[in-house]
């Protein structure tokens, strides 16, 4: 029985496209530098670290790290991220920039090789994955025992080009604990859903986020956070709201690197405001419009603010329907569809459908980025069924592309 980590890693690495092409045969070498450019983006730096790091434990070789101008001419050297060898093919070019950055090529360049990305993340990949198919390294579980040299790899690798595109620009777990965190990477994960009530972030966890340019969504379930004490955050009163967009503010300016910032409800019902006014909406509107109406007024005045963060909002248990007759403010916001649906196109075929119904619903309500969020729950039940129906997984996730999803995020809690 394949280990829950590993099903993670099949099938987050399942939503890549690869196209790689060989010809001829090369004879097996051993680099003698990496070459990095000479103003590396912390990230590069890392990769590098990596990369020469494993190397060494599975040859006994101690590989040098040099910089570009240090490198002159170098022969059989891995070069690594922005040097002269890197460029982008055209296959990059008609990709989203969400995309683009997380794509990477390696490609054999006369005795060397080159492994760059369209970004340093997207660079830190590549590594990890020519580590895999050139030296046989596995990373099944998130700490060192967790590490396999595996006898399955190609010395010769690459023979000539290969490219890895995403096809889904959000990859990620929800409430990652710190540790997990640098396992992020060699699975080709790039976001993390990180609860606002744990702090702001800071120490370990923050250092990797930076170390592998991780992009991060801070909220979750976090009304409370954002309502006034002693009251609940209400459409029609207008001081709830100003409130909210304060602490927002605050939690930007002290987490400049967070791109979302999620603003979900508690479970249940009764986070919602109860006052006479909103006690008149129509008793058929959905609990989602009542909570759309606050996002859309917290997006649209963020928007002004900050321009360059997103807002998270949550479709989920009561308030998980389309609102009936409200749009979306779609400038800048970001929907995470909670839909743990793994293997329900067999098991549960009349729930799969109300998802897909749903999911297309929402998408006619003006959103642009959606992801499904608790599609892949690390239970000993998905682990079972990827083992005995393999390819519906890979069937669910072609749905998910042709109906518009951006990204997946499993839910994996700390053990």
């Amino acid at each position: 029985m394949p280990s829950k980590a590993l099903q993670i890693s099949a099938v987050l690495f399942a939503t890549f496209t690869v196209i790689d092409v060989h010809i001829g045969a090369m004879r097996r070498w051993t680099p003698n530098a990496i070459v990095i450019p000479d103003n590396a983006h912390r990230t590069e730096r890392v990769a590098a670290d990596e990369l020469a790091h494993y190397i060494a434990l599975a040859t006994n070789v101690n590989v040098h790290i040099v910089t570009e101008s240090q490198a002159g001419n170098a022969r059989k050297a891995i070069w690594l991220g922005r040097t002269k060898c890197a460029q982008l093919p055209r296959e990059f070019e008609r990709l989203p920039h969400e995309v683009m950055r997380d794509a990477f090529v390696i490609k054999r360049v006369g005795n060397d090789v080159a492994l760059y990305g369209g970004s340093p993340r997207g660079t830190l990949f590549a590594v990890y994955r020519y580590l895999e198919r050139a030296f046989g390294w596995r990373w099944l579980q998130p700490d060192a025992g967790g590490e396999s040299l595996t006898d399955e790899y190609d010395p010769q690798f690459p023979r000539y080009r290969m490219i890895e595109i995403p096809h889904f620009a959000i990859r990620g777990l929800v409430r990652p604990w710190a540790g997990v965190q640098r396992w992020y990477a060699k699975l080709g994960l790039n976001y993390a859903l990180i609860p606002v009530k744990w702090g702001n972030l800071s120490g370990k966890r923050l250092e990797w986020i930076l170390d592998a340019s991780l992009s991060v969504e801070l909220g979750e379930h976090c009304f409370s956070v954002y309502s006034p004490k002693g009251k609940m955050l209400c459409p029609h009163d207008i001081s709830t709201l100003e409130h909210a967009l304060r602490k927002l503010n605050e939690l930007v300016r002290a987490n400049p690197m967070v791109e979302t910032f999620g603003i979900w409800p508690e479970d249940g019902i009764f986070v919602f405001c109860q006052c006479e006014q909103c006690g008149k909406f129509h008793p058929l509107e959905t609990l989602d419009e009542r909570y759309l109406r606050i996002i859309n007024w917290l997006a649209e005045k963020a928007l002004g603010h900050h321009p360059k963060i997103r807002i998270g909002f949550l479709a989920y248990n009561q308030y998980r329907q389309p609102p009936r007759g409200a749009k979306v403010f779609a400038k800048n916001t970001v929907l995470a569809y909670a839909a743990p649906i793994g293997f329900a196109s067999i098991t549960d075929r009349k729930r799969y459908q109300r998802f897909v119904h749903g999911l297309r619903k929402w998408l006619k309500c003006g959103v642009k980025r959606i992801w499904v969020y608790e599609y892949f729950n690390c239970s000993d039940d998905i682990v079972r069924m990827s083992a005995l129906f393999p390819h519906v997984i890979g069937r669910e996730i072609r749905m998910l592309l042709r109906t518009g999803a951006s990204g997946l995020m499993s839910q994996i809690d700390n053990p």
